[in-house]
C-alpha cells in the first residue's frame, strides 16, 4: 500500500468515526424518538375513539330501532325534560350538563436539519400509522 493509499485511509477511518456513526447514532436515537411520538399520537387516538364510542352504544341500546319516537325539539335551546331523541338542527351544539369539551384537529411539527428528506420521514410515519391502525 502506498503512502497516498495510507493517508486516504487515516482520512476514511477517522471520518467515519467521527462524522459518519455520530450522524448515525443521532438519526437512530431520533427516529426512535419519532416512534415513540406516534406510539403515544396513535394509543391517543384509540382512546378518543373509545371514548366517543360510548354514547353512541348507549343510545344505540336506548333506540333499539329505526322506528324510535323523536320526543321534541329545543331549536331556541331550553332544557331536555327527558333522555331520549331529539330533532336537532345544522349548526347547533349539545353541551353535556356536567360541561363539555371538544377534540380538534391534532397537528405534527417536525423540523429537520443536515439533509433529512422530510418527505422520506412523512412516509415513514404514514406507513407506521397505517400498519398500527389497520
Amino acid at each position: 500500500m502506498g503512502r497516498d493509499q495510507a493517508v486516504f485511509s487515516v482520512l476514511v477511518d477517522w471520518y467515519t468515526t467521527w462524522v459518519i456513526n455520530p450522524l448515525l447514532a443521532s438519526f437512530e436515537s431520533m427516529w426512535e424518538g419519532l416512534k415513540t411520538i406516534f406510539n403515544n399520537v396513535i394509543d391517543l387516538a384509540k382512546k378518543v375513539g373509545e371514548t366517543l364510542s360510548k354514547p353512541f352504544k348507549a343510545v344505540g341500546s336506548f333506540v333499539k330501532g329505526v322506528g324510535a319516537k323523536i320526543l321534541g325539539q329545543r331549536q331556541f335551546g331550553g332544557p331536555i325534560p327527558q333522555t331520549g331523541l331529539y330533532m336537532m338542527h345544522k349548526g347547533e351544539n349539545v353541551v353535556p350538563s356536567g360541561g363539555g369539551s371538544s377534540f380538534g384537529d391534532i397537528n405534527i411539527n417536525i423540523s429537520t436539519t443536515g439533509g433529512v428528506d422530510v418527505r422520506q420521514v412523512a412516509d415513514a410515519l404514514m406507513t407506521e400509522i397505517k400498519r398500527r391502525t389497520a
